[in-house]
């Protein structure tokens, strides 16, 4: 009896071991078979609609070229395979949680006109979308570090 109740707790630690020591993170990444992936913000009170968006598709990077919200054309020629390097994480690190909520807009975007950053998928004829509001408190806390990062990938892609 004295060696099933040691046994036990030998495994009990190990399966503790083992489950915390396993890194964890709620990141996908976009579907590999997607068509292209876009990031990009909308800004508020601007007179006109101040909008930049990127767009990644065949291993390359894209700039949008037309500021309005409505209609996004990117240039024919991709940006440095340095820039598409700094913003591929933006793609890759995305995470489930957006899985979860499509097609949704996280807090009321732009509802106060105060911008809001736009992020895009297409997979299989489907466009996936969603649309986060400026400021960033208050949006679920699985996308908190990616909001923070996509807004720094922009920033340096400017």
């Amino acid at each position: 009896m004295r060696i099933i109740k040691t046994t036990l707790a030998f495994l009990l630690l190990g399966l503790i071991a083992f489950t915390a020591c396993r890194k964890h993170s709620n990141a996908t990444g976009v579907p590999g078979d997607a068509e292209y992936f876009i990031f990009g913000s909308v800004g508020g009170f601007c007179p006109t609609v101040c909008a930049q968006y990127y767009k990644i598709m065949g291993n390359k990077l894209y700039k949008s070229y037309v500021d309005t919200a409505s209609h996004i054309q990117y240039t024919d020629s991709p940006m440095p395979a340095d820039k598409y390097t700094l913003a591929l994480p933006a793609m890759t690190n995305f995470p489930a949680w957006f899985s979860l909520h499509p097609n949704q807009d996280v807090k009321c975007a732009n509802c106060a006109d105060m911008g809001f950053i736009h992020l895009e998928y297409k997979r299989g004829g489907q466009v996936y979308q969603w649309n986060i509001d400026y400021p960033y408190e208050g949006i679920p806390a699985e996308i908190q570090a990616y909001i923070d990062q996509v807004s720094g990938i922009m920033s340096n892609l400017q």
